[in-house]
């Protein structure tokens, strides 16, 4: 049995040899990776610290710069990652990536002896308020058909009690986790949010009390009186039945509040209304050509409250005679007085910022319908002011129109595109006077025409553009346009800042991937670039802010350009694992022709 002895010896001493090598490797790949570890199919297995933080950027420029399709309700809307804000846990991925297969001695080894692979998975964050605001908006579109809460209406000139009824509604935690699963997902970007029955906030019965509380409204008619002037209105009771409301509430609790439309009261006391009131005058701040800060005294009026008159209905039909007096704002101070206007300290032009564009593109009328809605704008000290919060949705009906707008390094068509450039605008003229910064993000791709590191991206509702007064006078911001041009400028008094600003040499170069597209009109063998690419990089940007009082305050933001991805058209045959095969040109055979001399 010498030869067993012999096997059993060598077998031994080839298993001490293996585990020397790995306790070798163990020590020379201790700052690695180990071999076999992958995050989303991205393989990491060998790389430092340098390494997996580089190929985890790279996946999340792919997460991020793809789109998702939602659906809901067999509607489908598409979904940019920005709109979400939407980022990769890189550093807890990095750091489970480094964690992952380092056990025990013997554990480890027999993993490294099998070739363990470990597969892990991405893990993202979003912005829930955010995602929130898009599912509310889809449910509509989609016709989602919500649970109906009651109402009392009039049909034919009679009282109606519309009952409550179930519908149906996006499961929120759910549909936050199918949109996480699909911004994570490389290849299948499609979610599919689910519904669920939703039960009205209401019974019947609530229903049935506000059409009693209609029903008192409505008994007969009310007369309101004035002194002075001496008048009395007569509301009859067809007056009151159109003017009536049925407005469903959720807060404190959940109710109908039964009562009168002021717009309608104001349409029925409008003939009336020459006789009671002057309007008041606000004051009005404009800025002159050579831009002066100028103050048009406002002045008092006497005014016809719609409001008042309103609700001194509700209280009118529960008094005896079913009458009250009829409630005036005399004298009233405008909304905005002239010693409102002075108050606010806007002394004169702060800080202005200028960029160009070409003339009559659709997306000037966009940059210039933002301009529009913005200029006038007044920020009182200490306030926050939003772009997206302040102008909205961008939609047709709010003036804006189908433009060129940037989703991973093309152009796409989209109601409301190029409006970050007055995002940049803007935000540089903020950031010239020495206002504070609350929130923007530069492009993910850079372009000349703005300053570097110096711009800001908005889309709805995110990316944001969000910056604080944080003087103590307020901020005008005011607007200019010309074909070519916009300009924002900010009027106030931020205190005499001096505003320093530098920026840092570019760094951590990264190379652009190349995308290919099949077109079988393109030679094989040849290359039509429909976009060159371009390489992306970091910087840090910069600003001091010294204050009258000598003291300073240095501020410094990090941004990270991605690569711009090289776009070239090829033949179908010659894309990257094509299974088309590559056609071939087949000449026809030499002939050569035997003559006969005579």
């Amino acid at each position: 049995m010498v030869w067993v002895r012999n096997v059993l010896i060598g077998g031994f001493i080839g298993l001490v040899v293996l585990f020397a090598a790995f306790s070798i490797r163990s020590l020379v790949r201790s700052g690695e990776i180990l071999p076999g570890v992958s995050v989303s199919g991205v393989e990491l297995g060998g790389m430092g610290r340098a390494a997996t933080e580089q190929a985890l950027l790279g996946l999340e420029d792919e997460l991020v710069t793809s789109p998702v399709v939602v659906l809901v309700n067999g509607t489908r809307f598409q979904l940019d990652p920005l709109q979400v804000g939407f980022e990769l846990k890189r550093e807890d991925i990095l750091q489970a990536a480094f964690a992952t297969g380092r056990r025990s001695g013997l554990s480890e080894f027999a993993d490294w002896v099998t070739r363990r692979k470990y597969r892990l998975d991405a893990e993202g964050t979003l912005d829930e308020a955010a995602a929130g605001t898009l599912i509310d908006a889809w449910e509509e579109a989609a016709g989602v058909e919500l649970p109906f809460n009651g109402s009392v209406t009039i049909v034919d000139g009679a009282l109606v009690a519309e009952p409550v009824r179930s519908g149906f509604e996006v499961d929120r935690p759910s549909a936050l986790e199918e949109i996480m699963l699909a911004l994570l997902d490389r290849d299948v970007r499609v979610a599919t949010l689910p519904l669920v029955e939703a039960a009205p906030l209401m019974s019947n019965a609530d229903v049935d009390t506000s059409l009693a509380t209609a029903t008192e409204l409505l008994t007969g008619s009310i007369v309101l009186e004035s002194e002075d002037p001496p008048l009395r209105v007569r509301f009859r009771t067809r007056d009151l039945a159109a003017a009536l409301t049925s407005v469903f509430r959720t807060e404190p609790e959940p109710g109908i509040d039964i009562g009168f439309d002021a717009e309608v009261i104001a349409t029925q006391i409008a003939p009336l209304v020459a006789q009671l009131e002057a309007p008041p005058r606000d004051a009005v701040i404009s800025i002159s050509e050579d831009d002066q800060v100028l103050i048009t005294p406002g002045s008092p009026g006497t005014l016809v409250d719609a409001d008042l008159i309103a609700a001194e209905l509700t209280v009118a039909a529960y008094l005896p005679g079913r009458t009250a007096p009829l409630p005036l704002a005399i004298g009233v101070e405008p909304n905005f007085s002239t010693a409102d206007a002075q108050a606010l300290g806007i002394k004169g032009l702060v800080s202005e910022f200028t960029t160009f564009h070409s003339c009559c593109q659709p997306r000037v009328t966009n940059i210039q319908r933002m301009a529009d809605l913005t200029s006038g704008t007044i920020v009182m000290p200490g306030d926050e002011f939003s772009l997206n919060e302040h102008i909205g949705l961008r939609t047709e009906e709010n003036g804006f129109v189908e433009a060129p707008m940037i989703l991973r390094g093309e152009f796409v068509p989209a109601v409301g595109g190029g409006v970050s450039q007055f995002a940049t605008t803007l935000f540089n003229a903020v950031f010239l006077g020495g206002y504070e910064d609350v929130y923007h993000q530069p492009h993910s791709y850079y372009f000349s025409r703005y300053p570097e590191g110096r711009e800001a991206t908005v889309s709805f509702p995110n990316p944001e553009l969000i910056f604080r007064n944080d003087t103590r006078s307020a901020m005008l911001i005011y607007t200019e346009h010309t074909d070519e041009s916009i300009t924002v400028k900010v009027f106030g008094d931020n205190e005499g800042r001096i505003i320093e600003d530098s920026l840092s040499p570019r760094r951590t170069f990264r190379s652009p991937v190349t995308e290919y597209q099949p077109d079988s009109g393109v030679e094989p063998g040849t290359e039509i670039v429909k976009q060159s690419g371009r390489t992306g990089w970091t910087i840090t940007l910069f600003r001091t802010i010294t204050y009258s009082d000598g003291t300073e305050k240095a501020e410094e933001w990090d941004w990270t350009y991605r690569p711009q991805p090289r776009i070239v058209r090829v033949h179908p045959c010659d894309v990257p694992d094509s299974d088309i095969a590559c056609p071939t040109t087949t000449l026809p055979p030499e002939t050569t022709t035997t003559a006969t001399i005579p």
